[in-house]
């Protein structure tokens, strides 16, 4: 739902489309902003690997958001979810 109302906010898509093609046209318009701003699309291109993810896994792992999230996560989840990005 908080996808949908950024995607409206953001006037991203016709609110006439379905859910789906919502979240396709909004992954389409982060792609492309992506792209027209030659962002690193992942975090190799930053020149970052598993010794420094290591680091910053740990960081994160102390900061009050992470309280927040919907699942609870440690460092090592941390690790694995931007180990992922290489």
């Amino acid at each position: 739902e908080k996808v949908s109302t950024l995607i409206k906010d953001l006037k991203i898509s016709d609110e006439n489309l379905n859910s789906e093609q919502l979240y396709i046209n909004f992954i389409n318009f982060i792609d492309n902003f992506i792209k027209e701003n030659e962002s690193p699309k992942n975090l190799k291109e930053l020149n970052i690997d598993a010794e420094k993810i290591a680091i910053i896994s740990e960081d994160v792992s102390q900061l009050e958001i992470i309280n927040y999230l919907p699942k609870s996560m440690n460092s090592d989840n941390i690790f694995e979810f931007l180990k992922a990005t290489l």
